[in-house]
């Protein structure tokens, strides 16, 4: 019955997830990309940091933390931060600019597969016959999602530019995962985010000034600014709460397979949140990337059990 608790708890936070690429399609035409990226994860920080100080047990985040003795630290957090947060938002806007939160979506289900290649390229993983046929499968998938499944397309090179924008975030996102895993095993998980967010938030702050924010602030609408806070309270510090308390209750192996479901929360999403079509191809290449993915984390290890090797 407990475990049943927390099934149903990482299927909420894959939910939040897979909302997340319809909600920042409702803000991608009132909010300039860096004013995003700032105003995001500024919320995140202030509503992680209130859960951090009611958490006993972990060490709070002080100022002095940011002292010049202090910062070698600090250093891999905001290496981490600037990767997972700043870029792969950077990335993840401009691709959701470009093209739909379906096909955005689905192509971020890559993640697993693409973090076992980064593990295997950077941190020496041993990829076995029946990983490397996952990884096949869901770039197969990932590939007909990019064209629509038109093979002209595939000899023409005919690509969204906002699917092949999407690629790259789901990369850098995989290299943040295994500098993560390599370089802040010390650091506590929710502890490590908190920094993240700051990092990215920093990050972004001279890039949003320079998008003149009070020029525009007065014109964005409540359901934007709605669609922002629910980004930054359940996508990014909702989620990953659920995620990093699943972790310790059931391990990371059966924690990791719940995010299969994300693509087909975003797919619901989009058609219910902001009218988008939910066409049979978009479902078919989903299942593709999904059973991939599934087969990697079958037969080898997760990208959380990779062993970085100096």
């Amino acid at each position: 019955m407990r475990n049943r608790y927390i099934y149903a708890l990482l299927v909420l936070g894959n939910m939040f997830w897979g909302c997340s690429f319809p909600l920042t399609k409702m803000v991608v035409d009132y909010v300039p990309r860096d004013s995003f990226i700032f105003f995001r994860f500024l919320t995140a920080a202030i509503l992680l940091w209130i859960i951090i100080r009611a958490v006993p047990s972990v060490e709070k985040p002080k100022l002095s933390d940011l002292k010049k003795e202090n910062i070698g630290k600090l250093l891999p957090a905001m290496v981490s931060g600037f990767l997972g947060i700043f870029m792969y938002q950077f990335l993840f806007f401009m691709a959701l600019e470009r093209t739909t939160a379906i096909n955005s979506s689905i192509i971020g289900a890559l993640n697993p597969v693409m973090t076992i290649i980064i593990g295997a390229v950077f941190a020496h993983q041993y990829i076995n016959k029946k990983m490397a046929l996952g990884v096949g499968i869901s770039f197969v998938g990932a590939v007909f999602t990019i064209c629509g499944a038109n093979i002209a397309a595939l000899t023409g090179f005919q690509f969204n530019s906002g699917d092949l924008l999407m690629l790259a975030g789901t990369g850098v996102w995989a290299i943040y995962n295994v500098y993560c895993q390599s370089k802040c095993s010390h650091f506590n998980a929710l502890v490590l985010t908190f920094w993240n967010f700051v990092t990215g938030m920093v990050f972004a702050f001279p890039l949003a000034l320079a998008e003149k924010p009070w020029e525009w602030i007065g014109s964005v609408p409540f359901s934007s600014w709605a669609a922002l806070f629910c980004l930054a309270a359940f996508a990014s510090v909702g989620a990953y709460c659920i995620q990093f308390y699943a972790i310790t209750k059931i391990g990371s192996a059966r924690t990791s397979i719940f995010v299969n479901l994300m693509p087909f929360f975003s797919m619901m999403a989009s058609v219910i949140l902001i009218g988008e079509e939910l066409e049979p191809v978009k479902v078919l290449t989903a299942f593709i990337i999904v059973a991939g993915v599934i087969i990697c984390q079958k037969y080898g290890r997760r990208p959380d059990e990779i062993i970085h090797s100096n």
